[in-house]
């Protein structure tokens, strides 16, 4: 967890053991919260069972494939009153669905009506079978069927997945801490 000098405040996850991520030793992590413009800073050590959830949706890719049932968590809860939003109801993603390999990727895009719109204004997950990070792109780690998920604009939408192929060893190589 790290903060501005302007006060706000990074939550930032770092899987491990996986094949798009090794983790990262104190000092990597140091540097990386710097370049979002931490100044102050504190690690908090949750190997295998960190996950961070957005509006229900989980936003990293903990090390099991699911989140973990811990007893303990952070929880921001944030109250305050909005404007209302207007509800769009011609969302969709691009592709609508997607059969990809055991290590493939592929871009996922948010749409209304022919724009595509923007990832700062939607939070994308993906289920137990690979990684999405928020620009929509997707990684698929292990065979099986899921859905990708997005937010937006107070609405849910999904994309099944089917990842098929054998599911990569591990090699036991992890930088963490």
């Amino acid at each position: 967890v790290g903060r501005t000098a302007q006060g706000e405040v990074i939550w930032l996850t770092v899987d491990g053991r996986q094949p798009q991520s090794q983790g990262a030793t104190l000092s990597e992590l140091a540097q990386i919260l710097a370049r979002y413009g931490a100044v102050d800073a504190i690690n908090l050590d949750g190997g295998g069972s960190t996950t961070l959830v957005v509006r229900n949706l989980v936003v990293n890719s903990p090390s099991d494939g699911v989140e973990r049932p811990v007893s303990n968590a952070w929880l921001v809860y944030d109250d305050a009153q909005r404007p209302a939003l207007p509800r769009y109801t011609d969302y969709r993603i691009e592709p609508p669905q997607a059969t990809l390999k055991v290590g493939e990727q592929i871009r996922f895009r948010l749409m209304r009506g022919e724009q595509p719109i923007s990832t700062w204004e939607a939070v994308w997950g993906a289920g137990s079978l690979g990684f999405i990070d928020q620009w929509g792109r997707f990684r698929a780690l292990r065979p099986g069927r899921d859905v990708i998920s997005v937010y937006v604009d107070g609405q849910w939408l999904h994309a099944p997945v089917e990842v098929v192929g054998d599911a990569p060893t591990q090699n036991g190589n992890n930088s963490g801490n």
